[in-house]
């Protein structure tokens, strides 16, 4: 799947990060391993950010 497409579908979950998309769409490569990390960087983006997620230790991926 190309990048765009990536970066546009994983829009729709993380429409509340536009700078990590924004870096997202950046990246030179897309791989599994780049993929994972921003995913991780938003659920931390969520707990710090969301005051239920923090609450509850939840993931939103």
């Amino acid at each position: 799947m190309p990048k765009s497409r990536i970066v546009e579908n994983i829009g729709d979950f993380m429409d509340d990060a536009p700078e990590l998309l924004n870096l997202l769409e950046n990246e030179k490569k897309m791989n599994n391993k780049v993929f994972i990390e921003y995913i991780k960087r938003y659920n931390e983006f969520k707990k710090n950010n969301d005051k239920e997620a923090a609450d509850y230790g939840t993931k939103l991926f």
